[in-house]
Protein backbone atom coordinates (compact mmCIF):
# COMPACT_ATOMS: atom_id res chain seq x y z
CA UNK A 1 0.00 0.00 0.00
CA UNK A 2 1.42 3.79 -0.85
CA UNK A 3 0.48 6.20 1.76
CA UNK A 4 0.33 9.74 0.27
CA UNK A 5 2.92 10.92 2.69
CA UNK A 6 4.15 7.54 3.13
CA UNK A 7 7.68 8.98 4.41
CA UNK A 8 5.73 10.81 7.27
CA UNK A 9 3.56 7.96 8.61
CA UNK A 10 5.77 4.83 9.86
CA UNK A 11 4.52 1.14 8.73
CA UNK A 12 3.87 -0.79 12.08
CA UNK A 13 7.26 -2.93 10.94
CA UNK A 14 9.40 0.60 10.81
CA UNK A 15 7.95 3.11 13.16
CA UNK A 16 10.26 2.56 16.53
CA UNK A 17 13.59 2.65 14.16
CA UNK A 18 15.49 6.01 14.64
CA UNK A 19 15.83 8.56 12.42
CA UNK A 20 18.55 10.72 11.65
CA UNK A 21 18.49 14.36 12.86
CA UNK A 22 18.46 17.01 9.59
CA UNK A 23 19.85 20.70 9.70
CA UNK A 24 17.61 23.14 8.88
CA UNK A 25 18.31 25.00 5.54
CA UNK A 26 17.60 28.26 4.90
CA UNK A 27 14.65 28.87 2.45
CA UNK A 28 16.43 29.56 -0.88
CA UNK A 29 17.30 26.03 -0.70
CA UNK A 30 14.56 23.35 -1.49
CA UNK A 31 14.97 19.75 0.82
CA UNK A 32 12.75 16.96 1.87
CA UNK A 33 11.39 18.10 4.84
CA UNK A 34 12.65 16.32 8.62
CA UNK A 35 10.11 13.13 9.72
CA UNK A 36 8.41 13.89 13.33
CA UNK A 37 7.04 10.83 14.61
CA UNK A 38 3.19 10.33 14.81
CA UNK A 39 1.96 11.17 18.45
CA UNK A 40 -0.95 10.44 20.17
CA UNK A 41 -4.14 12.60 19.85
CA UNK A 42 -5.22 15.07 22.45
CA UNK A 43 -8.13 15.67 24.04
CA UNK A 44 -10.76 18.94 23.82
CA UNK A 45 -10.15 20.99 26.57
CA UNK A 46 -11.89 21.49 29.65
CA UNK A 47 -10.62 24.66 30.73
CA UNK A 48 -9.11 27.31 28.54
CA UNK A 49 -5.66 29.16 29.94
CA UNK A 50 -4.85 32.85 28.42
CA UNK A 51 -1.41 34.46 27.94
CA UNK A 52 0.46 36.67 25.75
CA UNK A 53 1.08 36.41 22.08
CA UNK A 54 3.21 37.65 19.59
CA UNK A 55 3.19 38.13 15.87
CA UNK A 56 5.52 38.53 13.09
CA UNK A 57 7.48 41.29 11.82
CA UNK A 58 6.45 42.27 8.92
CA UNK A 59 9.93 41.00 7.77
CA UNK A 60 8.45 37.46 8.95
CA UNK A 61 5.58 38.27 7.24
CA UNK A 62 6.70 38.89 4.19
CA UNK A 63 8.62 35.40 4.22
CA UNK A 64 5.49 33.27 5.16
CA UNK A 65 3.61 34.98 2.47
CA UNK A 66 6.29 34.26 -0.49
CA UNK A 67 6.54 30.55 1.08
CA UNK A 68 2.95 30.30 0.88
CA UNK A 69 3.04 31.59 -2.58
CA UNK A 70 5.64 29.22 -3.40
CA UNK A 71 4.75 26.05 -1.59
CA UNK A 72 0.84 26.36 -2.35
CA UNK A 73 -0.11 29.27 -5.31
CA UNK A 74 -0.29 32.96 -5.24
CA UNK A 75 -2.44 34.26 -2.74
CA UNK A 76 -5.47 35.89 -3.94
CA UNK A 77 -7.10 37.07 -0.72
CA UNK A 78 -6.29 37.17 2.68
CA UNK A 79 -9.04 37.35 5.64
CA UNK A 80 -7.73 39.16 8.43
CA UNK A 81 -8.61 38.09 12.10
CA UNK A 82 -10.67 40.96 13.86
CA UNK A 83 -11.37 38.51 16.76
CA UNK A 84 -10.12 40.83 19.41
CA UNK A 85 -9.30 37.93 21.37
CA UNK A 86 -6.85 35.45 21.58
CA UNK A 87 -4.10 34.38 19.03
CA UNK A 88 -4.20 36.72 15.65
CA UNK A 89 -4.46 33.87 12.84
CA UNK A 90 -5.16 35.42 10.01
CA UNK A 91 -6.26 33.03 6.71
CA UNK A 92 -4.37 33.54 3.11
CA UNK A 93 -6.73 31.71 0.17
CA UNK A 94 -4.74 30.58 -2.87
CA UNK A 95 -6.87 29.80 -5.78
CA UNK A 96 -6.85 26.77 -8.00
CA UNK A 97 -4.43 26.24 -10.56
CA UNK A 98 -3.84 23.61 -13.24
CA UNK A 99 -1.63 21.42 -11.30
CA UNK A 100 -3.75 22.03 -8.11
CA UNK A 101 -7.17 22.06 -8.58
CA UNK A 102 -8.47 22.99 -5.38
CA UNK A 103 -8.18 26.16 -2.96
CA UNK A 104 -5.77 26.09 -0.20
CA UNK A 105 -6.26 28.26 3.01
CA UNK A 106 -3.04 28.80 4.75
CA UNK A 107 -2.76 30.72 8.45
CA UNK A 108 -0.53 32.97 8.92
CA UNK A 109 0.36 33.83 12.56
CA UNK A 110 0.10 30.68 14.90
CA UNK A 111 4.04 30.39 13.98
CA UNK A 112 4.55 33.15 15.28
CA UNK A 113 4.16 31.88 18.96
CA UNK A 114 6.51 29.03 20.24
CA UNK A 115 4.68 25.81 21.40
CA UNK A 116 4.92 24.03 24.75
CA UNK A 117 6.81 21.14 23.14
CA UNK A 118 8.67 17.84 24.39
CA UNK A 119 12.25 18.20 24.50
CA UNK A 120 13.32 16.03 21.43
CA UNK A 121 10.51 17.66 19.84
CA UNK A 122 12.18 20.79 20.69
CA UNK A 123 15.63 19.95 19.32
CA UNK A 124 13.72 18.09 16.01
CA UNK A 125 12.58 22.29 15.86
CA UNK A 126 9.09 21.50 16.09
CA UNK A 127 7.88 24.32 17.95
CA UNK A 128 6.26 26.07 15.48
CA UNK A 129 3.51 25.56 13.37
CA UNK A 130 1.17 27.28 10.44
CA UNK A 131 -1.84 24.97 9.56
CA UNK A 132 -3.97 24.87 5.49
CA UNK A 133 -6.68 23.24 4.81
CA UNK A 134 -7.27 21.97 0.73
CA UNK A 135 -10.63 23.08 -0.03
CA UNK A 136 -12.31 21.72 -3.93
CA UNK A 137 -12.86 24.25 -6.53
CA UNK A 138 -16.46 24.57 -6.38
CA UNK A 139 -16.56 25.46 -2.32
CA UNK A 140 -19.03 27.96 -1.44
CA UNK A 141 -17.37 30.20 0.50
CA UNK A 142 -20.56 32.24 1.47
CA UNK A 143 -22.59 29.57 2.94
CA UNK A 144 -19.61 27.07 3.92
CA UNK A 145 -17.32 29.03 6.05
CA UNK A 146 -16.50 26.51 8.68
CA UNK A 147 -13.09 25.84 7.17
CA UNK A 148 -12.25 29.34 8.64
CA UNK A 149 -13.58 28.49 12.04
CA UNK A 150 -11.74 24.94 11.93
CA UNK A 151 -8.31 26.68 11.03
CA UNK A 152 -8.66 28.75 13.51
CA UNK A 153 -9.38 27.10 16.54
CA UNK A 154 -7.09 24.30 15.98
CA UNK A 155 -3.81 26.88 15.23
CA UNK A 156 -5.20 28.48 19.10
CA UNK A 157 -5.67 25.28 20.71
CA UNK A 158 -2.11 24.10 21.75
CA UNK A 159 -1.23 27.98 22.97
CA UNK A 160 -4.74 28.26 25.00
CA UNK A 161 -4.52 24.46 26.79
CA UNK A 162 -0.15 24.85 27.01
CA UNK A 163 -0.18 21.72 24.44
CA UNK A 164 1.37 20.48 21.44
CA UNK A 165 -0.12 20.32 18.00
CA UNK A 166 2.21 17.75 15.11
CA UNK A 167 1.71 14.87 12.64
CA UNK A 168 -0.77 12.37 13.63
CA UNK A 169 -2.54 14.57 16.03
CA UNK A 170 -6.90 14.46 16.45
CA UNK A 171 -8.57 17.02 17.35
CA UNK A 172 -12.89 16.89 18.20
CA UNK A 173 -15.49 18.98 18.93
CA UNK A 174 -16.61 22.73 18.48
CA UNK A 175 -13.72 23.47 16.26
CA UNK A 176 -15.72 21.79 13.19
CA UNK A 177 -18.59 23.61 14.30
CA UNK A 178 -21.43 24.21 11.03
CA UNK A 179 -20.39 21.11 9.05
CA UNK A 180 -20.99 17.25 9.60
CA UNK A 181 -17.69 16.23 10.72
CA UNK A 182 -16.43 15.80 14.43
CA UNK A 183 -13.00 16.74 14.53
CA UNK A 184 -9.86 17.08 12.53
CA UNK A 185 -6.54 15.19 11.61
CA UNK A 186 -3.15 16.64 11.55
CA UNK A 187 -0.57 15.79 8.57
CA UNK A 188 1.99 17.16 6.71
CA UNK A 189 1.14 20.11 4.45
CA UNK A 190 0.80 19.82 0.85
CA UNK A 191 3.30 21.56 -0.74
CA UNK A 192 3.70 21.79 -4.69
CA UNK A 193 6.57 20.03 -6.20
CA UNK A 194 9.77 19.46 -3.84
CA UNK A 195 8.99 23.00 -1.81
CA UNK A 196 9.78 21.57 1.77
CA UNK A 197 6.88 21.43 4.53
CA UNK A 198 9.32 24.17 6.92
CA UNK A 199 10.16 27.03 6.38
CA UNK A 200 13.38 28.63 7.77
CA UNK A 201 12.70 32.70 9.19
CA UNK A 202 15.49 35.16 9.28
CA UNK A 203 16.34 34.79 12.71
CA UNK A 204 16.69 30.87 12.13
CA UNK A 205 13.16 29.72 13.38
CA UNK A 206 11.75 26.69 11.49
CA UNK A 207 8.39 27.18 10.88
CA UNK A 208 6.21 23.83 9.98
CA UNK A 209 3.32 23.46 7.64
CA UNK A 210 0.69 21.03 8.58
CA UNK A 211 -2.53 19.89 6.78
CA UNK A 212 -5.76 19.56 8.45
CA UNK A 213 -8.31 17.00 7.59
CA UNK A 214 -11.56 16.77 8.95
CA UNK A 215 -12.83 13.47 10.88
CA UNK A 216 -16.24 12.12 11.17
CA UNK A 217 -17.14 11.10 14.25
CA UNK A 218 -16.49 6.85 14.19
CA UNK A 219 -12.90 8.05 12.67
CA UNK A 220 -12.00 10.49 15.46
CA UNK A 221 -13.74 7.46 18.12
CA UNK A 222 -11.16 4.60 15.67
CA UNK A 223 -7.58 6.97 16.47
CA UNK A 224 -8.93 7.68 20.48
CA UNK A 225 -10.40 4.50 21.22
CA UNK A 226 -7.21 2.30 19.71
CA UNK A 227 -4.51 4.82 20.32
CA UNK A 228 -3.34 4.98 16.49
CA UNK A 229 -3.14 6.94 14.44
CA UNK A 230 -0.71 5.37 11.70
CA UNK A 231 -3.32 2.59 11.24
CA UNK A 232 -6.03 5.13 10.96
CA UNK A 233 -4.11 6.87 8.17
CA UNK A 234 -3.07 3.67 6.14
CA UNK A 235 -7.19 2.80 5.86
CA UNK A 236 -7.77 6.54 4.67
CA UNK A 237 -5.06 6.33 2.42
CA UNK A 238 -6.44 3.65 0.69
CA UNK A 239 -9.79 3.67 1.00
CA UNK A 240 -10.11 7.69 0.46
CA UNK A 241 -6.72 8.71 -1.66
CA UNK A 242 -7.40 12.54 -1.47
CA UNK A 243 -6.71 15.66 1.29
CA UNK A 244 -9.54 17.61 -0.54
CA UNK A 245 -12.25 18.08 2.04
CA UNK A 246 -15.00 15.94 0.89
CA UNK A 247 -18.03 16.85 2.54
CA UNK A 248 -19.60 13.85 0.71
CA UNK A 249 -17.18 11.17 1.13
CA UNK A 250 -18.28 7.84 3.32
CA UNK A 251 -15.72 7.25 6.04
CA UNK A 252 -12.72 5.23 6.11
CA UNK A 253 -13.41 3.31 9.01
CA UNK A 254 -17.57 2.46 8.81
CA UNK A 255 -16.57 -1.25 8.61
CA UNK A 256 -14.90 -1.25 12.54
CA UNK A 257 -17.01 -1.44 15.24
CA UNK A 258 -15.64 0.58 18.03
CA UNK A 259 -15.28 -0.62 21.53
CA UNK A 260 -17.12 2.02 23.31
CA UNK A 261 -15.69 1.33 26.68
CA UNK A 262 -12.26 2.02 25.74
CA UNK A 263 -13.28 5.28 24.72
CA UNK A 264 -10.99 8.73 25.36
CA UNK A 265 -12.98 12.06 25.08
CA UNK A 266 -13.17 14.52 27.42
Amino acid sequence: MKNLFGGFFKSKKDRDKKKKTETPAPPEQKREPQIMESVSPIPEPKVRRERAYTTYSDEEREYIERYIADAFGPIVRTYYDADGEGMRVDIAVTEPTPDRRYYTLATIGMGANRMRVPKEMEERNAAFAELSVCLPADWDFVNDSWPFHMLKMTARFPFDNHDMLGVGNAYHGSIVRGSEFAGTFVIPAATRGRVSTRLMLPNGKIVNYYLLLPLYEDEWQYITTRHDSVSFWERYSERIGSIVVDTERESCVSDVEIEEEDEWNI
